[in-house]
């Protein structure tokens, strides 16, 4: 439009017989107009590029009390207060945020994560359940590699339910090596003659070796934390031969003395093994010109993820104003798994305890980077919801300029 009405004045200055000088200053005032219009839009554009997003992965942030696994009480009850009216009281001394909840379609916290780092597209759906690459990513640091088939193997107990089973993860299990040690012999047993094993690494995690992860499309197993598992059972034809080591283990160790001993003293039974994590790791290649992501972490993983698609890593200590101010890009991660630790653990006090940390250390100070402009945005990434605070509504220009409201006049 602008320069439709400079072209339409010049036009019309020269045919009037005005000099040569002044036909070109409508000509060079638009030019120039229009060069400095660019450049303030550019020098806005790359102001706002550079404000990184903050995301935060707390799967247990928008979850009650543990719920008791059958056979065993929860450690301690606690509040169980989920994050909900506490974050919404927090935006709202923020400055005028905005808070906008969403519901998510469940997905393990590895997957997010793979999408925020754009390991994986963010329209994968449900299969993005079974997309994580542990065994592979981190499985090597943890063994000696084999160059071998490798899968997570979490021993676990399985409840029948009215309809279905569900599953307790090992970390509501109370599982001592010793009884780990001997339900794994038992189960190498059985299986030597078929060349598969399974093996522990130096992190005390299980893998199973020997046998090919076609078909195997399970999530996580702490993913299925008293969950129905029916709908994540490995149904395919390619996973029968999963299905029937399922089933095998599970007669095994049902009478096992292991199991027999748990039973006296009041804990779960461990009658099972959900396999997962046998998923190739997807290629690292980041767009050119896109920027490099920072991500705070501690959990082997989520250090291992992120250093395989190039971004920065620090521990989840470091200061939040610290992290974001060295922020090399435009997204700053934090991986928050201190809550879900505990609440896998059916603690209801260590939750209470580290969603307090989490507020104090993370959650707060990622506010006050919105409300302060240091920060354009926080998404906040529960189990199955998010929670979204954008920047406050920004004030006029001429406020922006003078640094204060101004009124209008009075007639």
């Amino acid at each position: 439009m602008a320069g439709a009405v400079g072209a339409t004045y010049h036009r019309a200055t020269c045919a009037s017989g005005a000099r040569e000088s002044e036909c070109r200053r409508p000509r060079e005032f638009h030019a120039r107009t229009t060069r400095s219009v660019a450049v303030t839009w550019s020098r806005a554009a790359m102001s706002a590029d550079a404000t990184p997003v903050v995301t935060l992965f707390g799967p247990a942030l928008d979850v009650g009390a543990p719920v008791p696994v059958p056979g065993a009480p929860v450690a301690s009850p606690g509040a169980g207060e989920p994050l909900g009216d506490t974050l919404a009281a927090l935006v709202a001394d923020a400055g005028g945020a905005s808070l906008e909840r969403r519901p998510r379609e469940p997905l393990p916290w590895e997957a997010r994560l793979m999408i925020a780092l754009g390991l994986l597209p963010a329209d994968t759906g449900a299969g993005a359940r079974s997309a994580v690459p542990l065994a592979r990513l981190v499985g090597d640091a943890d063994l000696p590699s084999t160059g071998g088939h490798r899968v997570v193997a979490d021993f676990v107990s399985l409840s029948p339910g009215r309809d279905e089973a569900t599953l307790a993860p090992t970390e509501a299990l109370d599982l001592k090596p010793t009884e780990s040690a001997a339900l794994a012999a038992a189960a190498n047993a059985l299986l030597a003659a078929d060349g598969i094993a399974f093996v522990r690494g130096r992190s005390g995690r299980w893998y199973l070796e020997g046998l090919a992860a076609a078909g195997l499309d399970t999530a996580p197993a702490h993913f299925l934390a008293r969950r129905e598992i029916g709908e994540h059972w490995p149904a395919s034809a390619e996973a029968a031969p999963w299905r029937r080591l399922m089933a095998e283990i599970e007669m095994l160790w049902h009478a096992h003395p292991v199991n027999e001993a748990r039973e006296a003293r009041g804990a779960p039974p461990v009658n099972g093994v959900w396999f997962w994590g046998g998923a190739a790791p997807p290629p690292a290649i980041r767009p050119v010109g896109t920027a490099v992501a920072t991500v705070l972490a501690d959990d082997p993983f989520a250090r291992v993820l992120a250093a395989h698609a190039g971004a920065v890593v620090l521990p989840v200590a470091t200061p939040f104003d610290e992290a974001l101010a060295g922020c090399a890009g435009d997204a700053l991660l934090v991986v928050d798994l201190g809550p879900y630790s505990a609440w896998l653990g059916n603690d209801g006090e260590a939750l209470d305890a580290a969603r307090a940390n989490s507020l104090a250390s993370l959650v707060r100070p990622a506010l006050a980077a919105v409300a302060t402009g240091r920060a354009s945005a926080v998404t906040l990434l529960g189990d199955a919801g998010e929670a979204h605070v954008g920047a406050p509504p920004p004030r006029g220009w001429v406020a922006r300029l003078f640094g204060r409201e101004t009124r209008r006049a009075s007639p």
